[in-house]
């Protein structure tokens, strides 16, 4: 039974040396020195960098591989990705160099990021090229995929139209993306132009037609500031209707002109006596107390 382990021992180390010899031998074989090169390299997008466009210096013949050891030879036609590791070594004579130099490709000029296919905005907030979504660095707006005008940020965004942006990143300019805009603007309301009204009690904006939360009036056509629903209404003073279906509200205000009409004064109650054999004509209106209107 010793005898027998004894063996096994023995074949194992037996192959534990020639393992290391043969480590030794292929190790020999790679004489040629380490190229030399910059450790990050940057490419642009634009360009569609390969691997032929790595460089590294040191030998007539370099190869690039995706392991510091061992791996798979790329060919130079290869596709270079963003932020991956490329290992160049010296091929000179059918050899190879004691150890490979690490490269991690960067490319720049990616399309920006955060940008709508589709956006709606309010017609009323007159959006600009600013009001835009796009994130990234230098950030141009296009009229055109390719070419086209380069757009100032307050340039005033059209309805059904489409934009390209671009970013450029360490001077590579991106390709563009696109984003249509729709302009979104309620129909005008129809408005009757004047509208009458008793006092008292005084008639209120809430009074004027058409109301309720879909109409807001203003007390001029351009102004920004809303007329609060319970403001006693001004006779002769112009109102204007906006229609709001959320979020927007219509770029056409509509005008009505509030008229007050004061309730006749009756007076107060008055009475008269008169004996059923002296009848005669009277006017009742002379025995109204108070101050009545006439008519």
């Amino acid at each position: 039974m010793e005898k027998k382990f004894y063996s096994l021992s023995r074949i194992t180390l037996s192959l534990f040396f020639l393992f290391l010899l043969s480590s030794q031998v292929i190790n020999s074989q790679c004489t040629n020195p380490t190229p030399s090169g910059d450790p990050i390299q940057t490419f642009c997008k634009s360009t569609n960098p390969i691997v032929s466009d790595l460089i590294a210096t040191g030998g007539t013949a370099i190869a690039w591989f995706d392991a510091p050891t061992g791996g798979v030879q790329y060919s130079t036609f290869s596709p270079i990705f963003n932020g991956a590791a490329y290992y160049a070594d010296i091929i000179d004579g059918g050899g190879c160099s004691t150890s490979r130099l690490e490269v991690v490709a960067v490319i720049y000029g990616n399309p920006p990021t955060n940008v709508n296919v589709f956006v709606g905005m309010c017609a009323y907030s007159n959006p600009i090229i600013a009001d835009l979504s796009a994130t990234g660095t230098n950030i141009e707006w296009y009229t055109e995929q390719t070419g086209g005008t380069l757009l100032p940020v307050n340039h005033t965004l059209e309805n059904e139209t489409t934009y390209w942006v671009q970013q450029t990143e360490n001077g590579c300019t991106s390709s563009r993306l696109s984003t249509k805009v729709s302009l979104i603007d309620p129909p005008a309301l129809s408005v009757e132009t004047v509208q009458s009204f008793c006092y008292p009690p005084n008639p209120t904006v809430n009074d004027l037609q058409p109301s309720g939360s879909s109409v807001i009036w203003y007390l001029d056509e351009f102004s920004t500031t809303p007329v609060s629903k319970g403001t006693p209404l001004i006779n002769g003073q112009e109102y204007w209707a906006s229609n709001f279906i959320f979020p927007c509200e219509s770029t056409i205000r509509t005008k009505a002109t509030a008229i007050l009409d004061e309730m006749p004064n009756a007076g107060i109650d008055g009475s008269y006596t008169a004996c059923e054999i002296n009848l005669v004509d009277t006017d009742l209106f002379s025995r109204l107390g108070g101050s009545p209107d006439s008519g």
